[in-house]
C-alpha cells in the first residue's frame, strides 16, 4: 500500500481486482489488518523506506 496512494478501489483495480471488498478481504486475510488499518500502521515507515530505496 502507497502511504499518499489512492483509494483501495483504484488499489484494487490496479492489481487486477474488479470487486474492492474481494481486495479488501484478501488484503485483511493476508496481512491481518483492514488497508485503512494498515496505512495508518506502517504509511509513514513504507514511505520512509521507499523514499531512502531511491537514494541508494
Amino acid at each position: 500500500m502507497s502511504p499518499d496512494g489512492g483509494h483501495v478501489e483504484q488499489i484494487a483495480w490496479q492489481v487486477g481486482y474488479e470487486d474492492p471488498s474481494a481486495f479488501r478481504k484478501l488484503f485483511r486475510r493476508v496481512t491481518g489488518l483492514a488497508p485503512a488499518e494498515y496505512r495508518r500502521r506502517f504509511g509513514i515507515a513504507v514511505r520512509a523506506s521507499a523514499e531512502a530505496s531511491l537514494d541508494a
